[in-house]
């Protein structure tokens, strides 16, 4: 007796294919999240370290300016020839440098500081600019700071 095949077998046996075939094509959508999920993680704490030296940075330039421009010009002087960069900064920010002058002009005496540290990609120095009381009264609240990234050089 010949026996033709059933239609109910044929239907188990390629719905049995179908899921190997889902299967894999599920695990592959799943890595390509999984890689898309942590590249964008990855490159999240890269962000988040960066805006945290740049507010570091700001902080340090922004207080160190102020500690000189509560000071007279001849001794404001001084403390730029002697400018150290807390331990704070100096843990946080890689290769930091601060550097100061002190340029007497027609404006009035202005202190411009400029911080550098070790960045994933070329940069820019922060600067921060103030001025110096001629008349060493109360220090003029004009300060300034700037990234650099509109200065022209």
């Amino acid at each position: 007796m010949l026996t033709l095949p059933n239609h109910h077998t044929q239907r188990r046996a390629a719905r049995r294919g179908s899921t190997l075939i889902e299967l894999i094509v599920a695990a592959g959508l799943l890595v390509t999240s999984l890689s898309l999920l942590a590249t964008g993680t990855v490159a999240g704490f890269k962000l988040q370290r960066l805006e945290h030296q740049q507010m570091v940075a700001t902080d340090e330039i922004s207080n160190q300016m102020e500690q000189i421009l509560s000071l007279s010009s001849l001794t404001a002087a001084t403390a730029i020839a002697k400018l150290e960069i807390s331990e704070w900064a100096t843990q946080t920010l890689p290769n930091a440098k601060l550097e100061g002058e002190l340029i007497d002009d027609e404006q009035g005496i202005r202190v411009v500081l400029k911080f550098k540290w070790q960045r994933t990609s070329e940069s820019k120095p922060l600067v921060a600019v103030g001025w110096l009381d001629s008349d060493k009264g109360p220090p003029l609240n004009q300060t300034s700071v700037s990234t650099g990234e509109s200065d022209e050089e």
